[in-house]
């Protein structure tokens, strides 16, 4: 049997991404016969009584709190608990898993994913790799941004990958990054039940990695390096939407897939109303265009600042090639969008 996985505890809002990403997944994916979906969770009540897809292929454990603290060091760094979550699923269901971070949208079957694991490992899409990243920023350790918390981030990265480029050893393991070396978004991670050692050696490399530099995505270096000290990795970005930098857009794919409550809107139709559109029905959305539409009513309508590209943490962040690929999605749909405008005259509300 496949297996996904989700990981929900902390805020309510989080619990609304995990219900809306299960949605998006099972409407990609609506032969439930040949999955389950595994989800650890601290509102297992709660999660099923708001789910409106069949629940007889999902399947809830609850996070209890002693188990919350071990996962998160006692709620001090909460993206070790995607290892340690991965770690308990495969010793409960000794099988493969394709893990999905709760603030995603899927618009494509996965399920041809399990057919590459023991090949490949699988995460969302490529980062900046360590080299390029050193070589981006060398010389402006110090005065990368105008925001301390942003250039403590910066630094705390910068310190992360520096480490591996020098090489690090701990235990029995040695980590060195190469030029070759990349880092990737741990927004999906998908690993194969004969390689269920390796998280082991990902959760001491995280521990290593946060408690020497800080630095907050420890855990996706970690997944990157271990992975590609045993194998490679395979991409699945063109699947799916990760909107980790705008929350805003689960409001969209919400009312896309009709899951939408309705004091959420209300918030949406505020949102979007202060950048000028009055009625989202006019336009031709896709599930996949969700991130595209969040970009066209802050670039386009509202002349605000991209997400990605002109802020230094976009471009230190996020490879060239991924920037490259939002841009053609953005200018597809921008075009698209701004004919809706020119040839539909409708005004209904979002409401």
């Amino acid at each position: 049997m496949n297996y996904f996985m989700y990981v929900e505890f902390g805020e309510k809002r989080f619990l609304s991404e995990t219900i809306t990403s299960i949605t998006s997944l099972v409407q990609a994916m609506p032969d439930t016969e040949k999955y389950y979906i595994v989800v650890f969770t601290t509102h297992p009540k709660e999660l099923k009584e708001n789910l409106t897809v069949p629940l007889d292929h999902i399947i809830t454990h609850e996070i209890l709190q002693n188990v919350l603290n071990e996962w998160t060091e006692n709620e001090t760094y909460f993206y070790q608990a995607k290892v340690k979550a991965i770690q308990y699923f495969m010793d409960l269901y000794a099988s493969d898993v394709i893990f999905i971070d709760s603030d995603t949208v899927i618009y494509r079957d996965l399920l041809g994913l399990f057919d590459e694991l023991g090949a490949h490992f699988i995460m969302n899409f490529q980062c900046r790799g360590i080299h390029e990243l050193l070589e981006m920023v060398e010389g402006q350790e110090e005065n990368l941004y105008s925001d301390e918390k942003i250039n403590l981030r910066y630094r705390q990265r910068i310190k992360c990958f520096s480490m591996l480029y020098e090489g690090i050893s701990y235990d029995q393991y040695t980590y060195k990054a190469t030029k070759d070396s990349k880092i990737c978004n741990s927004g999906v991670i998908g690993i194969a039940y004969q390689h269920r050692k390796i998280l082991d050696e990902v959760e001491k490399l995280v521990h290593y990695l946060y408690h020497h530099s800080g630095y907050g995505a420890s855990e996706e270096v970690a997944f990157s390096v271990a992975f590609q000290k045993y194998g490679t990795i395979m991409l699945c970005d063109d699947m799916l939407t990760h909107y980790y930098e705008c929350k805003e857009t689960r409001l969209v794919a919400s009312l896309l897939m009709d899951i939408l409550a309705a004091d959420e809107r209300d918030q949406l139709t505020q949102l979007i109303g202060k950048y000028g559109v009055r009625d989202i029905s006019q336009y031709d959305i896709h599930i996949s265009e969700c991130s595209a539409f969040m970009d066209y009513v802050r670039i386009y309508k509202g002349k605000q600042e991209a997400y990605f590209g002109k802020r230094f943490e976009g471009k230190c962040y996020t490879s060239e090639e991924k920037l490259k690929a939002i841009e053609r999605i953005n200018k597809r749909c921008f075009r698209k969008w701004i004919r809706n405008e020119m040839t539909d005259t409708r005004s209904i509300s979002v409401k």
